[in-house]
This record gives structure tokens, sequence and C-alpha cells, in this order.
């Protein structure tokens, strides 16, 4: 069974430097020193409230939201044994609603590759991987963008409905508090990351590489998501080692030859 990582630091916990560098430290892959994105802050839905384009909605005081529902930065990597993902955001399991009194669950990470008509998700509840054949969007309660047709069906899937359970993956929570530098509502900089190493094995994915990975995460309430897409090349190590064995095929081919 793989071992599920739960980090959680002291609210005191101060790892924010004044700098766009913060010597971050990804546990499943170094994606660098910057858990934020270029698209920190932003949402690639045009919402109703707020300021109403790319900026995530909230900023405006008669309206909640922004940092506590934002998502602020998805990373992606894969190599032949894993899909590496990382994704940073200002909630942790739910993300409370003062001014609606009520609770929104974050979502599970959904992934499909291309030319391939299967979606994937791990649930991030038990760190599970299924094959999806059936998902929840966003829910029907107070708060929610559900009576919104067109954001509702442009942000898609929530959580796993139904499916083939995969397998477990390996997921680690991490939480800063005071990280986050550009906060957009009410000051608040607490961030989240939620790291997932998948197994290729499981996914029964041939071929692998030349593959375009497309991954998605919303909320419950359908405030924010966030959406990346990423191409499996080979590794340069996995290259010299493929031309090298080519090579060898060659060299071998031509011995024999030569013998008879």
């Amino acid at each position: 069974m793989k071992r599920i990582y739960l980090l959680s630091f002291a609210l005191g916990t101060l790892l924010f430097f004044g700098s766009p560098l913060y010597a971050f430290n990804f546990q499943y892959y170094d994606f660098g020193s910057d858990p934020f994105t270029a698209d920190n802050n932003t949402s690639p839905i045009c919402y109703p409230h707020g300021i109403g384009y790319q900026p995530s909605p909230g900023d405006n005081p008669q309206w909640e939201g922004g940092e506590k529902f934002d998502y602020e930065g998805l990373f992606a990597q894969v190599d032949m044994n894993y899909i590496n993902v990382a994704v940073t955001s200002s909630f942790g399991d739910i993300a409370h609603s003062t001014g609606w009194n009520q609770d929104y669950a974050a979502g599970d990470l959904f992934f499909s590759f291309q030319g391939d008509d299967r979606l994937f998700a791990v649930d991030i509840t038990d760190a599970t991987l299924w094959e999806v054949d059936t998902w929840l969007g966003i829910t029907d309660r107070p708060g929610t963008y559900y009576d919104y047709p067109d954001i509702r069906n442009q942000i898609g899937p929530w959580a796993i409905e139904t499916g083939t359970n995969l397998g477990e993956v390996d997921m680690l929570l991490s939480f800063w508090d005071d990280l986050e530098p550009n906060p957009i509502w009410n000051n608040e900089r607490d961030t989240y990351l939620r790291e997932f190493r998948i197994p290729v094995s499981a996914l029964e994915i041939t071929p692998y590489y030349g593959q375009t990975i497309s991954f998605h995460n919303t909320l419950e309430c359908g405030n924010d998501m966030i959406e990346m897409g990423t191409t499996v090349v080979p590794e340069p190590a996995t290259l010299l080692l493929l031309g090298g064995g080519l090579l060898g095929l060659g060299g071998f081919s031509r011995f024999r030859k030569k013998r008879k």
C-alpha cells in the first residue's frame, strides 16, 4: 500500500521571505522555487460578479470570495514511471463561506490523454486513482454557481461519481501560513499545496510518449478552477538509452552478417 503523507505546519510557521523566490522544496518533483504560477489569482471563467473576467471573483468588498476560494498554481511533469502534479490553492479540504454559512469541498484532480476517450481522476479524500465513468458537477446549493448554466457547463467535473478503482497514488498536503504574496481579499495569505505522484503503469496508455495530458481541478461551488496541459516527451537519459540500444542492435546485426 503506497504511503500517503500529510504534512501540517503550525499556524505560526512563516516561510514568506518577501521575494518572488521562496526556496520551495517540492517533495515528489522539483518544480522550482515558486509554488505560484504566472496565472496566480486568475481564472479562465468569466463570472457574473466581481470584476467579470480573468482575475478570480471576489475582488469586490460586497462579494465574498477571492483569496478564500482561489487556485494559485498548477504544475505537471511526467517521466517513464510517474505523472507528477502539484496544485497550489488558498483553501484546504474545504473553503468556508461566512456569508452563505456553507462549506464547499475541494475538487478531485481530473486528467485525460489526447486521443483517448477515457477520463481519469485522483480522489483527494483517500488518494485513490480512478478511471471515471460518471462525474459530479458543481452542486445546487446556496452560494454556488449552479444557477448560471454557462459557468456550470464550462466548469465541468468537480468530483468522481462512479468508475473503476485503479489503486492508490502518493499524495502530500502541505500548509503555509502567510505565504501568498498577492492576496486579493481581506489580506488573507494562507497557502496549501497538494502534490500527487501517479504511476503510469496503472493507466495502460499506449503509446505513452507523444501524448498530451490535460489537467482540471475546481471547487464544489465553482468559484474558481485551474487547468493546464503538458506533452509527454522522453527524458534525455531515456533517449540516450534508446539510441544506445538501437546502435547496439545495428552493430550486432552487422556482426552476424559478417560471421555468415
